[in-house]
């Protein structure tokens, strides 16, 4: 019973993160971009390693037989680990508002976000996936899945960081890198870089 609610909360958490990016398609910003750069990590590279990642939990490919305390501990922590993500994508997605593009753009309107999500992490949206992925792989008690998230997604989500941050530091200089000493790039950061000044 555990697993099969489990399983509803990740199939409604992942409509929901369909439904929110819609919602940013159907409604990206018409302002006119002074940058703008095609990424390789993009949504349609992102779905494509989600239809992997599908295959190997549906069919169990990697799936390891754990002892049952542990399974059911696995499900819970990845069920609230799920449930984590899908708030930070959530409220990272509210807060972004017209800021959001499937490649990367800066906007004549953008702004600088640093409030909600962006108060814990500087890419919240992927940070969450990165949950969304990870919680799915410890309720499926799956090594495969667990796996290529962090040895595949995770660097493809820090390259996509990596390319919008140069074009937010040209944007927003000494407030992007004020930015950057308090709040992690991808994972929380639990101290702030000291100043040089």
């Amino acid at each position: 019973m555990i697993f099969i609610t489990a399983n509803i909360v990740i199939a409604c958490c992942v409509a929901l993160l369909a439904g929110t990016i819609a919602n940013n398609f159907a409604h990206s910003n018409t302002n006119k971009s002074i940058h703008s750069q095609k990424s390789l990590v993009a949504t349609g590279t992102m779905a494509g390693f989600g239809l992997m990642y599908f295959i190997l939990i549906r069919f169990r490919i990697g799936a390891i037989e754990l002892p049952p305390a542990f399974t059911v501990a696995c499900i819970i922590i990845g069920v609230v680990i799920v449930l984590a993500g899908s708030a930070i994508n959530l409220s990272g997605r509210l807060h972004l508002g017209q800021n959001w593009g499937n490649h990367i753009h800066i906007y004549n309107n953008h702004t600088l976000v640093q409030t909600g999500a962006y108060k814990i992490v500087r890419h919240p949206l992927y940070f969450a996936l990165i949950c969304l992925f990870t919680g799915s792989a410890l309720v499926h008690s799956n090594a495969a899945a667990l796996t290529v998230t962090h040895i595949i997604f995770t660097p493809f989500m820090y390259y996509r960081a990596r390319q919008e941050e140069v074009a937010l530091m040209q944007q927003f200089s000494t407030d992007y890198t004020s930015y950057q000493k308090r709040t992690g790039m991808l994972f929380p950061r639990f101290y702030q870089e000291k100043s040089n000044d």
